[in-house]
């Protein structure tokens, strides 16, 4: 057989109808020069010797196949294993720094070391606190709002806060110079209820003037609009954050008093559905352990922050000092929240409502998750 390249069974095969083996011992190669065996030869037509050397590699391509094989399903579940679960977070005002610890997160890695992926989505907080509950996003970053849902009886409850009062101020044109100037004037939140409308009751009434009666409140909606507002004429005063005060004051806006030091509030942080903390736990322990790093981050490490936070919030950077200890002032240390940070929130949903369930102002919230990463 050795050197026979002829015809093989039915009709005439090519040279790629025929296998190459070395000869040798058993399972030896040798420098002996190899001969072809047709592929569709039979163990007949082979031999004995050839039949023990194939059988022999026949074992060997077995064993190569299955280790190959068994490495790619290892390869293939460890792929999977990493892959990170995608979470969608309902975020009102991204440029807001009350909600940078979330951007912080995302950027430093402290969702992605947690398995996780978060998609923040732009949307009215209102909004975000209805998509809770039916499932269309998984945390709410305005906890303000899930304050007021949970107060109503919604399925929600607060799991983490990051900002336990705001760094508003109320702005005016420059020609109102005093409190008194306000009267008969417009002055402009966010919506009604908000925490921005929150700080202008209760800094009006600080100021010797009645909301009520005094002045005429309207909504404009987020930041930038109530600035546009105040920078066009539109109204007369508005309540803005630190950052938007400064943009306010270098076009000739007058700052006439911060206002988050009369209404101690819960802000942002992160609210879910009272069925996702009983039925995904693991999931909000490791988004809180992710999110309560980078609130560790705001009040420990300002020089790590200090070229995010001004990259994010556009700031400039002779200005940074004073935006951060503003907000460093109402930062919630260890990302709890008190009865007495969703009381405004709690007083104002409920006044106005009828038939309402039983609700205690203490279940508006369940750090439970929180108080296990802390133990850990």
């Amino acid at each position: 057989m050795s050197g026979n390249l002829g015809s093989f069974g039915n009709g005439v095969d090519s040279l790629s109808s025929y296998r190459r083996r070395p000869v040798g011992g058993r399972g030896g190669f040798q420098t002996r020069p190899y001969i072809w065996i047709p592929a569709r030869a039979s163990y007949r037509q082979l031999g004995l010797s050839d039949v023990g050397s194939c059988v022999t590699n026949f074992k060997h391509i077995t064993f190569r196949v299955t280790l190959i094989l068994l490495l790619c399903t290892v390869v293939t579940s460890t792929a999977f294993s990493q892959t990170p679960r995608k979470i969608i977070i309902g975020v009102s005002n991204p440029d807001n720094v009350t909600f940078f610890p979330l951007y912080l997160a995302r950027d430093a890695g402290y969702f992605r070391e947690q398995g996780l992926e978060p998609q923040m989505i732009v949307m009215n907080s209102d909004l975000a606190v209805k998509a809770l509950v039916t499932g269309d996003v998984d945390y709410a970053a305005s906890t303000a709002s899930v304050a007021k849902a949970a107060a109503l009886g919604f399925p929600v409850k607060i799991i983490v806060s990051f900002f336990n009062g705001t760094d508003f101020s109320l702005v005016s044109k420059p020609e109102i110079k005093t409190p008194a100037d306000l009267k008969n004037k417009i002055v402009a939140v966010s919506r009604f209820g908000s925490a921005a409308d929150f700080d202008a009751r209760e800094a009006l009434t600080h100021l010797g003037l009645d909301p009520a009666k005094d002045v005429k409140i309207i909504p404009v909606g987020a930041g930038p609009n109530r600035l546009i507002s105040l920078l066009t004429g539109k109204v007369d005063a508005a309540i803005i954050n630190v950052a938007e005060s400064i943009r306010a004051q270098e076009q000739g806006m007058r700052v006439l008093i911060s206002t988050g030091k009369f209404n101690r509030q819960t802000l942002t942080g992160l609210g879910t559905a009272t069925s996702k903390i009983a039925q995904n736990r693991d999931e909000v322990r490791r988004v809180v352990r992710a999110v309560t790093r980078a609130v560790d981050d705001f009040k420990n490490r300002k020089e790590k922050i200090q070229p995010l936070l001004i990259k994010h919030t556009r700031i400039k950077p002779e200005h940074f000092e004073f935006v951060y200890q503003k907000n460093l002032e109402v930062l919630s240390p260890d990302g709890s929240v008190a009865e007495a940070d969703v009381k405004s929130a709690y007083i104002d949903a409920r006044k106005s409502a009828a038939n309402l369930p039983p609700v205690e102002i203490s279940s508006l919230f369940d750090l439970s998750v929180l108080r296990e990463i802390h133990v850990k």
